[in-house]
């Protein structure tokens, strides 16, 4: 038995040490594995990070080309429209860098990109103003469109007919904009509607020695009361007419298109029948009522309210 004995403690030791070695070589292994590991991980990441910059570079790349081809794009569109108004002034053609300039000058702290003011401003020139005039025309319209949230060729086209039609000078191109402002807040109406229609009624104002100033608070006084703004100017327009037929040529030097249309409701003494038969349009009837009677007070103050 003792004999036994010893030889089971002798491959009890044998079996501690390759034991022990064993692990020390596990711990080895895994310290490489892990060395390895680490190793694998960076490179991944290393790779990883390779891929993402690509990507990017590839992207910024993409947005740069898209920017560029933007930028030359607004380019050639700039060129192009100035080239247009080019070809209706001579002064353009003569100095076209220097009006592009001008253009680009302005767009900087317009809300209208430069080929929007390049294009206005050929509009302006073609009302037949010189440069230099439609420059500081461009400047008042761009300042309206801004105001008014409105194109600024629609803008451009509103102030230039009121300045043609009752040979206004450019400096008045300001006081133009401000009164077509003034009819926005007293009527209901607006800056589009007003551009889009005054030339229905400004060259019979005109010739007829009744002002501006005196349709617009005409135009305040019917839109107020629920007219559309075209109809309000055909209206304005027949009264016009029906005044000059009754109150004789002239009648303007000594009233007010409002002193006119009173005048005309007093002729008619009270009486429809009457007041159709001297106006002859129901468009100018329409008017004339809107504007007198109980509506007298009214349309007085619209008028006081655009000093003459």
């Amino acid at each position: 038995m003792g004999g036994l004995h010893f030889e089971t403690d002798i491959d009890k030791k044998k079996f501690d040490v390759k034991a022990a070695e064993l692990e020390k070589q596990m711990q080895q292994f895994g310290k490489v594995a892990e060395q390895q590991g680490g190793v694998i991980e960076k490179g991944m990441q290393s790779a990883v990070r390779g891929v993402a910059g690509l990507a990017a570079a590839y992207i910024s790349l993409n947005a740069a080309v898209r920017a560029g081809k933007e930028v030359v794009g607004h380019s050639m569109k700039l060129e192009t429209a100035m080239r247009s108004a080019s070809t209706i002034s001579k002064e353009v053609t003569e100095n076209l860098d220097e009006y592009t300039k001008a253009i680009e000058d302005l767009s900087r702290t317009s809300s209208q990109s430069s080929v929007s003011l390049a294009t206005a401003f050929k509009t302006i020139i073609s009302a037949s103003y010189e440069a230099d005039d439609a420059l500081h025309l461009l400047s008042i319209a761009d300042k309206a469109a801004a105001a008014g949230f409105v194109d600024i060729e629609v803008a451009a086209d509103g102030v230039t007919t009121v300045l043609n039609a009752w040979g206004k000078t450019v400096e008045e191109s300001e006081r133009v904009s401000d009164i077509f402002f003034k009819t926005i807040e007293r009527g209901k109406t607006t800056f589009p509607e007003l551009a889009a229609n005054i030339a229905t009624v400004a060259p019979l104002a005109a010739s007829s020695g009744v002002s501006f100033e005196e349709v617009s608070a005409a135009i305040q006084t019917l839109t107020r009361q629920g007219t559309p703004t075209a109809i309000a100017m055909t209206q304005i327009r027949a009264a016009l007419v029906a005044m000059n037929e009754n109150l004789g040529d002239g009648w303007s030097k000594t009233m007010t298109f409002q002193q006119g249309v009173e005048m005309m409701a007093q002729k008619a003494g009270g009486s429809m029948n009457a007041l159709k038969a001297m106006v002859g349009r129901v468009e100018g009837v329409n008017a004339i009522l809107a504007m007198t009677g109980k509506n007298t007070k009214s349309a007085s103050e619209d008028l006081q309210s655009l000093p003459m």
